[in-house]
C-alpha cells in the first residue's frame, strides 16, 4: 500500500562528449549522431564519407567542403546555416546549401559569373529582383 503520490521526473543527461553548444557544424554533427544513437562509421556510410573524415568534422579540425554540404544538410533534417542580413552572405548561403560553385549558381540565376564576380568585390550592385529569381530557381526545385 503505497503512502505517497509522489512522482519525479527529470532529463536524462547528455552522454559524454555531447556538445554544449552547436555552435560549429561539427558540433551540430556530433550532437544529430548521438542523438540518433549512431557510431561515426553509421554516419560516414550515410553521407558517403569516410570514417576519419566525420571524425575531424565533428572535431572541428576541418570543415566540409562545399561538396558534402547538400548530404550534411539532408543528414542534419534543416539547413544549420542561419540566414544572415547582408545580402551577399545569404546567397553565399544558399550556394553552399545548394552544393554549388559559384559559377554554376551563376548559370542557375542567369548570371554571367563575371558579373556575379563584381557585386561579390562589392563592384556595382546587383538587380532588385535578383532574389526573386533566386527564390523561383530555389522553389523550383533547384538545379537538376
Amino acid at each position: 500500500m503505497p503512502f505517497c503520490q509522489l512522482r519525479l521526473k527529470a532529463r536524462k543527461p547528455k552522454p559524454a562528449g555531447y556538445p554544449k553548444s552547436l555552435e560549429t557544424l561539427g558540433d551540430r554533427i556530433r550532437a544529430k549522431r548521438m542523438d540518433l544513437g549512431l557510431q561515426h562509421k553509421d554516419v560516414a556510410n550515410i553521407v558517403g564519407a569516410e570514417v576519419l573524415t566525420v571524425c575531424n568534422w565533428e572535431m572541428n579540425r576541418t570543415s566540409p567542403s562545399t561538396y558534402w554540404i547538400p548530404k550534411l544538410i539532408a543528414f542534419l533534417g534543416y539547413s544549420p546555416y542561419v540566414p544572415p542580413s547582408p545580402f551577399l552572405d545569404w546567397l553565399d548561403n544558399i550556394r553552399r546549401s545548394l552544393g554549388l560553385s559559384w559559377s554554376e549558381l551563376a548559370g542557375l540565376i542567369g548570371v554571367d559569373p563575371g558579373t556575379l564576380r563584381r557585386w561579390l568585390k562589392g563592384d556595382g550592385r546587383a538587380p532588385s529582383n535578383l532574389r526573386d529569381r533566386i527564390a523561383a530557381v530555389l522553389s523550383a526545385g533547384g538545379p537538376t
